[in-house]
């Protein structure tokens, strides 16, 4: 709902309300036109930087121009990971678009992006096999009572 609704605001007809259990939110044009774009959006998710969000949300920012200005094109996001039926042996997860609406250009640089890849990653609780373990400089045990040698203590005398 929030994809195409706003806030209500005090001068609001309550003609394009729409109501949920949880709150009642007005009919956005502008909302509702940028919406068309959320299909496209969530099919190339995995080429884009997301960020992370209030409340275990994410984020994926898409740089638009409307017909008064540039703008940001926020799309707000959350990932859960299905319960397996015996239907399909592979993992699912179900992405829900929670928000999306234009605002003006931000300053991305204050947040680090992850990308999507990343975030199914951690949903499924698998490890990310992009990273390459680097080979420890000393290759052997890092114990002398692992190798069998007498451990030689040195005094301050020199004995």
């Amino acid at each position: 709902m929030h994809t195409f609704t706003r806030g209500r605001r005090a001068g609001d007809s309550s003609e394009s309300t729409y109501a949920d259990a949880r709150e009642c939110r007005v009919f956005d044009e502008e909302r509702y036109a940028l919406s068309y774009r959320l299909p496209e959006i969530v099919k190339n998710l995995w080429a884009r930087k997301c960020y992370h969000a209030r409340n275990q949300n994410y984020l994926s920012l898409d740089g638009i121009s409307t017909a008064e200005r540039p703008c940001d094109y926020r799309v707000f996001f959350v990932l859960r990971r299905l319960k397996r039926d015996g239907a399909s042996p592979r993992p699912c997860v179900r992405l829900i678009v929670q928000s999306a609406y234009a605002t003006r250009p931000s300053n991305q640089g204050k947040e680090r992006p992850i990308r999507f890849r990343v975030l199914l990653h951690r949903v499924l609780g698998l490890g990310v096999g992009s990273k390459k373990r680097r080979p420890r400089t000393n290759a052997g045990p890092r114990s002398p009572d692992l190798l069998d040698i007498p451990l030689l203590v040195r005094t301050p005398e020199g004995g």
